[in-house]
């Protein structure tokens, strides 16, 4: 029979590339690393290819847009420009659009994203998204305001939606003076090192540096055969998760081990209602094991192959 996830890895596969860039693009001008910019044109065949679960989800990110801009379009809101290019050729920047939606008589420009559970509880304004640590949600906002000013527009839209709900969120986007002109800046000196073939110094902040596509020519001594680098932001958010879950996990542990031991071993069983706030119910029960000798056991043992996850947080 035919493998359907073969194929479609197949597809995948060949959707991994790296395209030359002698342009500054707007998606990535909100990049913290100004060095990073330069590596994207002056370095791009060097370019780490993005692996296949990270190629699943740029492709899944494309077909999200699609139903987003469906959906708009049968509630009955007007997008136009969809994916239209934007050019500042002082500048050296281009980018496309997602589109143009039609608000209180005014056309905004419209980007719309998609963000796992986490993510998306998180950000609910622009202060949001400018003060967010995640270098994609950075790049964002740099995103925007670039579209903003592209366009002569004084504000936009980011629809914002949760992977795991389908739900949407909108967040108003204004012109941020101070935050664009030092984007300007940036891309300005980015051209110069362009025109200079230099680079800038690196940036002391490393955990920009973690999943950079241009770690192993930026920082080579820092690099190693035996690590392979992934950006994938769902990755990355569950990780960060589970960092700030840890304690209170170890703070449970501890008090449902206190319970057990202090409480349901020295009570019989019954309900109980504490406090009038919590129900317990406590029910008598047995375990059955056996104690096989070792030698009785010795023919039966069989081997399974598991991976076990060394984490430690590096920033």
């Amino acid at each position: 029979m035919i493998s359907v996830i073969e194929k479609l890895d197949e597809y995948m596969e060949k959707r991994r590339a790296v395209r030359p860039c002698h342009v500054n693009n707007a998606s990535s001008a909100g990049h913290p690393c100004e060095r990073f910019l330069v590596y994207c044109r002056l370095n791009w065949k060097d370019k780490a290819l993005p692996n296949l679960g990270l190629q699943y989800i740029f492709e899944e990110g494309n077909i999200h847009e699609q139903a987003v801009l469906r959906l708009l379009s049968q509630v009955g809101f007007i997008v136009i420009e969809s994916q239209r290019s934007c050019d500042w050729p002082d500048l050296e920047v281009t980018g496309h659009i997602d589109g143009e939606i039609q608000l209180d008589g005014d056309l905004l420009p419209l980007e719309i994203k998609t963000s796992n559970q986490f993510t998306w509880e998180k950000l609910n304004t622009q202060e949001d998204l400018k003060a967010s640590d995640k270098i994609w949600v950075k790049r964002w906002y740099g995103q925007l305001q670039m579209y903003l000013w592209m366009m002569s527009k004084p504000k936009g839209v980011l629809l914002l939606k949760n992977k795991q709900t389908g739900q949407l969120k909108q967040i108003d986007i204004e012109i941020d003076m101070d935050y664009s002109d030092a984007l300007v800046k940036k891309l300005q000196s980015v051209n110069a090192h362009i025109k200079a073939k230099t680079y800038p110094q690196r940036i002391t902040d490393r955990s920009a540096c973690q999943g950079c596509d241009f770690r192993h020519i930026c920082l080579p001594d820092e690099d190693s055969e035996q690590i392979q680098l992934t950006d994938d932001p769902d990755l990355l958010d569950l990780l960060e998760q589970r960092e700030q879950l840890k304690d209170q996990a170890k703070e449970y542990e501890q008090i449902d081990k206190r319970l057990k031991e202090y409480y349901w071993k020295q009570s019989a069983p019954g309900t109980y209602l504490v406090g009038g706030k919590f129900q317990v119910k406590l029910v008598a029960c047995s375990r059955t094991f056996y104690n096989v000798p070792a030698d009785v056991k010795e023919p039966y043992k069989d081997k399974s192959e598991y991976m076990r996850a060394a984490i430690t947080k590096v920033q």
